[in-house]
This record gives structure tokens, sequence and C-alpha cells, in this order.
């Protein structure tokens, strides 16, 4: 669970400065660097650290259990990857592959939603299991 929350970390920091550098060579928010520069720092930074703090923060909200499994890492790759096609559509000015980023970036979402709640289903499942 560490290392995954590290990984999490870690790209979302990346992504913050991926998104900093471009702002500082295109010099301002306008054209194909408003999307690029907004999406590596709304969606990479922001959701990567989503990722990595939802296994702590969750549990002790919530009052469950999130056991860690590797599915974990699907939807931070398909969020990274995504990140990377919609971000190559804006500098290359290709649309087809800026809006398929913005396509994955929603199926890297739900993923996440989807692992988040087999997590804790494993979890309840585990506690059972203990009675």
């Amino acid at each position: 669970m560490t290392r995954f929350i590290a990984v999490c970390l870690l790209s979302g920091y990346a992504w913050l400065a991926i998104g900093s550098i471009m702002l500082i060579v295109a010099g301002s928010l306008t054209g194909a660097a408003y999307d690029a520069v907004l999406h590596a720092i709304l969606i990479g930074f922001v959701f990567s650290m989503v990722f990595g703090h939802a296994p702590i923060i969750f549990p002790a909200v919530v009052r469950v259990k999130m056991p860690y499994h590797p599915t974990f890492y699907l939807p931070l790759l398909v969020l990274h990857a995504s990140l990377l096609a919609r971000i190559a559509g804006d500098v290359l000015m290709l649309a087809e592959l800026r809006n398929l980023g913005g396509l994955l970036n929603a199926v890297a979402l739900v993923l996440f939603i989807l692992s988040t709640v087999s997590s804790v289903v494993r979890g309840f499942r585990a506690v059972e299991k203990s009675r």
C-alpha cells in the first residue's frame, strides 16, 4: 500500500511540474496551452493525489476496511496514459487524440470508483470470514 501511495504522490508532483513547465514555455494560458496546462495540473496532479490518499482517507471517514490490491494501479496507469494522449493532442493539434485522452480520463475515474468499491467489498468479506 505504501508503495502505491508513493507512486501516486510522486507521479502527481511530476504532473504539477509538467504543467508548470508548459505554462512557462507557453507564456500564457491561451489556445492549446490552456487545455494542456489545466489538465496536467487539475487532472494529473489532483487526481493522482486523490487516488493516493483514498486508501487512507476513505476508510477513516467511512469506517470500512479497504485492503490493498494490485489492481489499484490500473486506474492510475489509465489516468497517466490518457493525460499523455490528451496533452500530445494539444501539442500536435490533433483534436481526435485530445478527445480520446478526454474520454480515457473519464474511464480512469470510473475504474478508480470500481476499484475502490471492490476493495471495500473485499474488506467486508474479510471481516465476515473472521467472525
